[in-house]
């Protein structure tokens, strides 16, 4: 059964009006989707974990209400975290979950700390660490609702902390941050596809 309302949770640097979306949503309605982009405002820090979090619950709700259907969930990048935290938290409404060149757990280039990834955004921190926390005791079962991707090379996110044991892993001939992300959301979207539908 095709999964028509997707959520994306996106990334720390994603502009407000998610203008780098414009392009993707069109390639993706005329696939029959439908998504849905969370506002999570990575940058404010007048917002706690806990609030982003009950913010992005209620959204989830919203699309899960209207979809009548467990919602797949998209996180690029720093969103890739928050995704995990709602997989886990919210069972009952979410479906499968794409980590798309995401860090979901802790890790230092030699130039480029997890501090360093970090320091714009408190919020991202705490969701990376609790991810890296869950890892650990996900059953096999929610272990294989998640596909992570992530390009040969990723100058911000270490390859090494983008794959989760036990979910489908995949490596795509890609290398950048950005490129990558956006690679998977037009060239490859159709691998998404088949992940959530199945």
């Amino acid at each position: 059964m095709i999964s028509k309302d997707i959520i994306i949770f996106p990334g720390l640097n994603d502009s407000p009006d998610h203008y780098k979306y414009r392009f993707v949503t069109a390639a993706w309605a005329r696939d029959g989707r439908c998504l849905h982009i969370f506002d999570a405002d990575w940058n404010n820090r007048d917002e706690d974990y806990g609030h982003k979090l009950q913010r992005a619950k209620q959204f989830v709700n919203r699309v899960f209400t209207k979809s009548k259907r467990l919602v797949p969930i998209i996180g690029n990048s720093a969103g890739s975290s928050l995704a995990v935290i709602l997989l886990l938290t919210c069972p009952d409404k979410v479906g499968k979950i794409i980590v798309n060149c995401g860090r979901v757990r802790t890790g230092d280039y030699p130039l480029y700390t997890f501090d360093q990834a970090t320091a714009s955004s408190l919020a991202f921190r705490n969701y990376v660490l609790q991810a890296e926390k869950a890892e650990t005791t996900m059953s096999d079962k929610t272990r294989q609702k998640i596909l992570t991707l992530r390009p040969i090379f990723d100058e911000i996110v270490p390859g090494f902390t983008v794959p989760i044991v036990g979910a489908i892993n995949e490596t795509i001939p890609s290398i950048e941050h950005v490129f990558s992300i956006a690679i998977n959301l037009t060239i490859l979207r159709h691998r998404i596809y088949r992940f959530i539908d199945n």
